[in-house]
């Protein structure tokens, strides 16, 4: 742990099992009786809280004997649902300035809820700390063992990162779990039957751990929150709330996006909290007031005979409230919608064309266009909207990234041009980035795919080798997994007189 790291705390425990029947031996005080320092069975024993010498460590490992149960299964789960929970008895420090690691050690599998039924146990587990004054957990035999589920929201919340440090036996199921769990950090290692390579083993997981910066959150209801980051310097957003393979002193920089979906009816529910950690760097807490009516719907900011309102209207938040008997957008009418002339709201005189393109109405002879599901509808007849341009893979004018869509044609960013706006101004940016398909792809597929070149334009494309085809080489038409081999007999058969591939492979 010095390699390591300068500031760690070291502590230990160790588990048995439940102790009744069948899960151990209940004739017999000693479970293993050949060996004399053998001891009773137990649960869970926290041996020694946290502490920062190593020495205090280091004795009371070799003062431990040990025990046994009787069937397969351990209740290894009992004892890291407890140093989960119980953080003050365990000596956890605070989880936004620390890492917390438990090397679960293990050469057998585990008991998980329903298994206790067995020995009469049918409580289930209430998730909460039972470590007694002498560490022990005393609720063993009352209560069943925890859930995989339940155990994982445990871990995650005490933000607690688990390494299962198995024999070979047992390491594609704790491989398994790992995988489940790989959210909250859980990894699987191979311990050698002697445990001679458990240092080697820690210090490698650790390093797979740190190279992991993730952010953390729990959005408050009727909130939604968005995260996009920017890993080991890249320039390039992926909207993710992790970052992977994270080397010493590369930055790491998260975009977070707050959105309030519903306004809380009452004005105590109108005032919430935000709290946002990176584990192991610390946490900052947003305090976040909902602003649900604008201020200037207000009784004393509206204006009553507006001047923008040509005097016949009250102003209140932009837009005129006409008194009765006037019309229009500023009030400037003193004739009904019914009443007034159509022909300034169309672009031709045919009598076949629709007031305002049928999208709006025709008030004082000026069109006021809607709003349809969100789309809305511009220009002086109407006639522009925002959803008619074309698309690129599905988005419209290749995404807001790339470009907005503005009466029924593409406005592209600096970065894009074209129809769509999908192609890059080569100017903006790096050689490496305008061969790949996005941030997490390697450039050109890979080196045994294609090369990134120079071209005429001074932009840099894909030059893929032989088989590979695409913008960045990600196709591979004359691959063994590709449609030509997979029709290899049936193109063979076709030429046997149309014969069934069953008959052709008989002949």
């Amino acid at each position: 742990m010095k390699n390591i790291t300068k500031d760690y705390q070291l502590g230990f425990g160790s588990f048995v099992d439940k102790t009744v029947s069948p899960f151990i031996r209940t004739e017999s005080k000693k479970p293993c009786d050949e060996n004399e320092k053998c001891i009773p069975a137990y649960g869970f024993r926290n041996v020694l809280k946290l502490v920062k010498d190593p020495k205090i460590f280091e004795d009371s490992v070799k003062e431990q004997n040990i025990s046994g149960n009787l069937d397969v299964p351990e209740g290894g789960f009992d004892a890291l649902m407890q140093v989960t929970v119980c953080e003050n008895k365990i000596g956890w420090r605070p989880r936004e300035t620390s890492r917390r690691l438990v090397v679960f050690v293990s050469d057998e599998t585990f008991h998980i809820a329903g298994d206790g039924k067995l020995g009469g146990i049918v409580t289930p587990n209430d998730g909460e700390c039972h470590l007694n004054s002498n560490g022990e957990y005393d609720k063993s035999n009352e209560q069943d063992y925890p859930s995989l589920a339940q155990l994982h929201e445990k871990l995650r919340d005490s933000n607690i990162l688990p390494v299962f440090a198995v024999t070979e036996l047992v390491s594609d199921l704790y491989q398994s779990l790992s995988t489940m769990w790989s959210d909250v950090g859980a990894v699987a290692g191979k311990l050698d039957d002697n445990s001679g390579n458990v240092v080697s083993l820690i210090a490698s997981k650790y390093e797979e751990i740190v190279s992991i910066v993730r952010l953390e959150y729990k959005a408050p209801e009727k909130v939604s929150v968005t995260v996009k980051a920017k890993c080991g310097g890249s320039s390039v957003s992926i909207q993710s709330p992790k970052c992977s393979n994270v080397k010493l002193g590369q930055t790491v920089t998260f975009d977070i996006s707050v959105k309030l979906d519903e306004c809380p009816e009452s004005e105590a529910e109108r005032q919430k909290s935000l709290k946002i950690s990176v584990p192991g760097f610390g946490s900052v807490t947003l305090d976040l007031s909902f602003i649900c009516e604008c201020q200037c719907e207000q009784p004393s900011m509206k204006q009553n005979n507006s001047k923008i309102c040509n005097g016949n209207g009250t102003l209140s938040c932009g837009i005129c409230e006409c008194n009765q008997g006037r019309f229009g957008e500023f009030c400037q009418c003193n004739t009904p919608f019914e009443k007034t002339d159509l022909s300034k709201c169309k672009r031709t005189n045919s009598s076949d064309e629709l007031p305002c393109s049928g999208r709006g109405e025709c008030v004082c002879g000026k069109c006021v266009c809607r709003s349809e599901q969100g789309r809305r509808f511009y220009g002086e007849f109407c006639q522009c909207n925002d959803f008619s341009c074309p698309e690129d893979q599905g988005k419209l004018c290749g995404g807001p990234e790339h470009g907005v869509c503005r009466c029924r044609k593409c406005i592209c960013k600096d970065k894009y041009y074209g129809d769509v706006c999908n192609i890059k101004n080569c100017t903006y940016f790096p050689p490496e980035t305008q061969c790949q398909k996005d941030a997490n792809s390697e450039i050109c597929g890979g080196t045994e795919r294609g090369e990134c070149k120079q071209d005429p334009e001074n932009c840099f494309k894909c030059e893929c080798k032989e088989k590979y085809d695409g913008t960045y080489c990600e196709n591979c038409p004359y691959c063994e997994d590709g449609m030509c081999s997979r029709n290899e007999d049936c193109a063979k058969c076709s030429t046997f007189e149309g014969k069934s591939l069953a008959e052709c492979k008989k002949d």
